[in-house]
């Protein structure tokens, strides 16, 4: 996952337990984020905080809202890369069902895709088992998880962790 994706990930995250939670919890995280941004600023140098660096880091990391508000397009320059360049499937059915253990080789582990460098590394039938064993672990979080709100936040990280192996 790129510094992008987990910025984008934490923020949905911090938003989805700020409107699950109660309004006490609610004063809690609003006085951790800004705790922590008071931190985060007080520790960092400041010559880092007003470097070129950091300016051409922040441009990088918020691409998407930059483009939405300006262009009102949803991509970025990676996100199109993404598409052109790491999302393949293999080239015959037995590659398909099985997958190829030469996958270096025949540049499959270019991908940064998890379910595409699985597919085309160990087939359909291993993605298959990967894919059940998440939803498997969602289920028993589901039925014998007894407190709500833990249910809750486990079953959103489990659900990002399976958005996040599209990326």
């Amino acid at each position: 996952i790129t510094s992008r994706t987990s910025l984008i990930l934490s923020i949905i995250t911090v938003v989805v337990i700020f409107l699950i939670s109660n309004y006490r919890n609610k004063i809690k995280i609003v006085a951790v984020f800004l705790f922590s941004a008071l931190l985060v600023y007080a520790v960092l140098p400041q010559s880092l905080i007003n470097s070129e660096h950091l300016y051409k880091t922040s441009v990088y990391m918020f691409e998407l809202f930059t483009n939405v508000l300006n262009n009102s397009s949803f991509e970025t320059n990676s996100t199109n890369s993404l598409f052109l360049k790491h999302y393949f499937y293999p080239d015959d059915y037995v590659t398909f069902l099985l997958g190829d253990t030469y996958g270096v080789d025949n540049n499959y582990g270019a991908s940064d895709v998890f379910f595409i460098r699985v597919l085309n590394s160990q087939g359909v039938v291993v993605l298959f088992l990967y894919l059940f064993l998440y939803l498997y672990m969602m289920y028993v979080n589901i039925k014998f998880n007894k407190i709500k709100m833990e249910r809750r936040v486990i079953f959103y990280v489990q659900l990002l962790v399976i958005i996040a192996s599209f990326k």
